[in-house]
């Protein structure tokens, strides 16, 4: 295939697009910041703002007329990845929003979910997932209570509720497509992974109404057609920020473990089986390749923890800084509990309050360091339970914005004893999703993969981290471990 794809990765802080040749090289791209409100556990974006980043990232892709994409038949199909629990409410017949986007950071159902009498077990045996306010449930039950407006919107049949994912491919779409896809609904913790559909009966105990959400399919379509600048192309691919990050380098093998570091950090694993408590099970984009069940381990507050912290800390110009500070800082670190954003796997306590354990002799460098090293604690705390149930990984693959971070992941290599590369190209999350729109344009999901793209894509730009000299790094991961158990019990 000479076609090139058009990705369009909507993140928290940023809308990103690319326009990814067949080989996986990223020719163009966009760029528009995306603001965010936070307020007594509400995280928010405004979707207006959102769906506008959106679509001037890709009239400045498709309206460039000196690229050499400039022909419209040289782009085959337009993917679309968003982060999997952030959600709102909108009008069906106008596609005005009613409710701002809420985050998946957003925790405001925290209240309504601890009073419900759940059955952890089967949730889990449901949905792959651990009940959590992060998730879209509690939300959407949230939203269909207090919210006024979507509470006349229901009251006069036009509610619409769902993944960002949805109300963008609704936006996009000429014909106003509404749909979600697998991975989109499952993080709403109604959908049933072995009925493919949402469960009647979390429906039921969340009191959501299933006419207010989108129907449920594939990720790969075709599910529309984007029509701008002039030009008709086949939104062919809707997919999840990690599950197509997954897809970075081809189809995942199984004996690597993935971590895509950014707002969050996800530490995912391709496996036959279910994964164990602690774990999430999640679906992969493409289930079609024989190893549909992904374990998932989620890290709340990574590059999230340290935006927060720093400011809090009055540092500025962070990232150069901190990994200065990490390869020649002298003091010893302290330890901090990560609870920004509330902890994820394998302990899942939302209400999980951010403590530093220090003297008042530590500098802000020296507890930004503690921050950095909660994030490589977290991994390692949910790989030993991967490897626990599910055999040893070969190596951890790193990706996202803080895989930049050498210094960082040189801790990682360290602490796990175990191989830590990098791609040299850190956009996984549109490499991932430019692969399964490809992949999209050349069969249907139910088809196997052409090997010819295949083996075009796997580039070989990998980096292997080499583990550094880090004094007491084992120690401070056992004391911070027993100090997060003992808060949890």
């Amino acid at each position: 295939m000479s076609s090139r794809v058009l990705v369009i990765d909507q993140g928290g802080q940023s809308t990103r697009a690319c326009v990814v040749s067949a080989a996986g090289v990223v020719e163009r791209s966009a760029r528009r910041s995306v603001a965010t409100q936070r307020a007594a556990g509400r995280v928010e974006h405004d979707a207006n703002e959102v769906v506008l980043s959106v679509l001037d990232c890709v009239d400045e892709l498709l309206s460039d007329s000196s690229a050499p994409d400039s022909s419209p038949s040289e782009i085959a199909g337009v993917g679309l990845a968003t982060q999997r629990s952030s959600l709102l409410a909108w009008d069906r017949d106008t596609l005005q929003p009613l409710t701002p986007i809420l985050s998946w950071q957003d925790c405001r159902g925290s209240e309504a979910l601890s009073k419900l009498e759940l059955d952890v077990a089967q949730i889990r045996t449901t949905t792959g997932l651990h009940p959590s306010p992060h998730y879209g449930a509690s939300k959407y039950s949230w939203l269909q209570k207090l919210d006024d407006r979507v509470i006349d919107a229901g009251n006069r049949g036009v509610l619409r509720m769902g993944p960002i994912s949805s109300y963008l491919t609704a936006r996009l779409t000429d014909e106003r497509t509404s749909y979600v896809d697998h991975t989109n609904a499952q993080r709403t913790l109604l959908w049933n992974v072995a009925l493919r559909d949402w469960d009647a009966d979390l429906l039921r105990l969340f009191d959501v109404s299933r006419e207010s959400l989108p129907p449920c399919g594939p990720c790969l379509g075709p599910l529309g057609w984007v029509k701008r600048s002039g030009r008709a192309i086949p939104l062919l691919a809707v997919t999840g920020d990690q599950s197509a990050a997954l897809y970075a380098n081809g189809t995942p093998d199984p004996e690597v473990a993935y971590l895509n570091l950014g707002t969050g950090a996800f530490l995912q694993r391709m496996h036959a089986n279910r994964a164990p408590a602690g774990l999430l099970t999640s679906v992969s984009a493409l289930p079609s390749d024989g190893r549909s069940s992904v374990w998932e381990g989620a890290i709340n507050g990574a590059g999230a923890a340290l935006a927060v912290e720093s400011e809090r800390l009055g540092i500025d110009a962070m990232e150069s800084r901190l990994d200065t500070a990490l390869r020649n800082l002298d003091e010893e670190p302290p330890l901090f509990l990560n609870g920004v954003a509330g902890l994820g796997s394998p302990y899942w306590d939302a209400s999980f309050q951010s403590e530093y354990l220090v003297d008042d002799k530590s500098s802000p460098m020296a507890r930004l360091i503690a921050v950095a090293e909660s994030i490589v604690f977290a991994v390692a705390v949910n790989l030993e339970l991967m490897e626990l149930h599910g055999g040893a990984v070969e190596s951890v693959e790193a990706t996202g914005g803080l895989a930049r971070s050498e210094p960082l992941l040189a801790r990682l290599a360290t602490l796990i004893d175990r191989p830590v590369v990098r791609r040299t190209n850190p956009e996984a999350t549109a490499r991932g999703l430019a692969f399964l729109t490809t992949v999209a344009t050349e069969s249907s999901e139910e088809e196997s993969i052409d090997t010819a793209t295949e083996g075009a894509w796997i580039a070989n730009d990998r980096e292997q981290i080499t583990a550094c000299a880090c004094p007491g790094i084992q120690d401070r991961y056992r004391r911070w471990r027993n100090a997060v158990e003992s808060r949890i019990r």
